[in-house]
């Protein structure tokens, strides 16, 4: 399984977690990518709970809040790992067949790639 984590000059870095031992002048690059994807992962969970907001108020939701921030979960670089541990397909799919025609295409989209994701 690979993570991907953009680093502060805007670039991705991928680690592969199968390998086992790591040569000592690898090992600070490693701890900064297991921190980057808690700090990924911290940040999807956030993005739940702020669709689970959404989602309690009912016809009272703001689409354009949902919507920027299914935007922002399609831009960041989710894996089946981050998809396992936040379980946010969860929520995404609850805005499937929602009113706003954009909400529910974009919802629909993010569960595409997701589902494309797993399949690999």
């Amino acid at each position: 399984m690979n993570k991907y984590c953009e680093t502060s000059d805007g670039q991705s870095q991928k680690n592969v977690e199968n390998i086992t031992e790591y040569p000592a002048s690898r090992q600070a690059n490693i701890t900064s990518l297991d921190s980057c994807s808690e700090k990924l992962i911290r940040d999807v969970m956030g993005m739940k709970k702020s669709l689970n907001s959404e989602l309690g108020k009912g016809d009272d939701y703001d689409p354009a809040r949902t919507l920027d921030i299914l935007n922002q979960l399609m831009c960041h670089p989710i894996d089946l790992h981050i998809l396992r541990k936040t379980l946010v397909g969860t929520i995404v799919s609850k805005f499937k067949h929602d009113a706003n025609n954009d909400v529910s295409s974009t919802s629909k989209s993010i569960l595409k790639k997701w589902r494309k994701l797993a399949k690999d």
